[in-house]
């Protein structure tokens, strides 16, 4: 016999919890983006159209290059990919070849504290 749910039954309750634990991880990571004015956003900043977004969020620094911010924050032991993920004519478009984007991903296994260690490498590198 077989205790408690059924995998299918499982898998709906774990899949509609992940979402929102997703979103508040991208909320607290574009909030404190939004604080600091040499980092750019690519992409719905509006926290009340979180739902309209999934929870990779593309940056871009004034100054450094994407490939630099990559270096630095694996050196910290933060994984993030920059370019532009096959999404090249977007990024002409938006001026920003040959260097893309910075992308980083909010995904179920990843905490508050992740974000909030990624926000201050972030911070750190934009002094």
């Amino acid at each position: 016999g077989q205790d408690g749910l059924d995998r299918r039954a499982a898998l709906e309750i774990a899949f509609a919890a992940i979402e929102p634990y997703e979103q508040q991880l991208t909320v607290q990571l574009l909030s404190g983006l939004a604080e600091m004015e040499n980092y750019s956003v690519h992409g719905i900043t509006d926290l009340q159209r979180m739902d309209e977004r999934v929870p990779t969020v593309a940056i871009t620094h004034r100054e450094i290059a994407t490939s630099e911010l990559a270096r630095r924050l694996g050196e910290q032991g933060i994984f993030s990919w920059h370019g532009n993920y096959y999404a090249l004519l977007l990024t002409e478009s938006l001026g920003l070849e040959p260097e893309g984007m910075l992308r980083v991903g909010m995904v179920h296994y990843n905490t508050a504290d992740e974000v909030d260690r990624l926000l201050a490498e972030l911070a750190r590198m934009d002094k």
